[in-house]
């Protein structure tokens, strides 16, 4: 009993002393005051992020339209300080219930605060899944042609089911 005590006690202590070293590391680390480097101009950059649907219909809460005004500010700010020539964004879309098809908060408001973009999968909701845009810097990028698929047995309809196990 004595010795099994001893033993976790051995392995608490351990454990503490593994994650204050971690932390002091990770301190050491994001204390360093060294700017970025710049980025060249000859980079390609990518990036992705979800940002989350957004219920037209709720006001408070989770995922509602205050929410989206609590959290589009910071969007906006990664959006800029990330400065990728394309982005692609996943869960981009907002619910209306089965009314307002085309309404796309965070679409809208991200490119109307940023001129030099334009969105790349994305059309007439009820021919063309718009909820996963792809925002591209039109000083950079040229688009040839856009198009969608859905992983399913039918990929051509919109939002069809999975792929069945076969």
């Amino acid at each position: 009993m004595i010795r099994t005590a001893f033993t976790w006690t051995s392995r608490l202590i351990v454990l503490l002393l593994l994650i204050a070293g971690v932390s002091v590391g990770m301190t050491s680390c994001a204390s360093v005051n060294e700017p970025v480097a710049p980025v060249p101009q000859t980079a390609f950059r990518v990036a992705t992020v979800n940002v989350h649907y957004i219920r037209l219909g709720a006001q408070t809460g989770d995922w509602s339209v205050g929410d989206w005004e609590r959290r589009k500010g910071p969007l906006d700010e990664a959006f800029r300080a990330i400065d990728a020539d394309i982005f692609a964004f996943q869960e981009m879309e907002s619910f209306g219930g089965g009314e307002g098809g085309d309404i796309n908060l965070a679409r809208d408001w991200l490119l109307d605060r940023n001129p030099g973009h334009a969105a790349a999968a994305n059309g007439d909701s009820a021919t063309f899944p718009s909820t996963q845009p792809i925002f591209y810097r039109t000083d950079r990028v040229t688009l040839l042609d856009q198009g969608w698929f859905f992983f399913s047995d039918t990929p051509d309809v919109i939002y069809s089911h999975r792929l069945r196990q076969h």
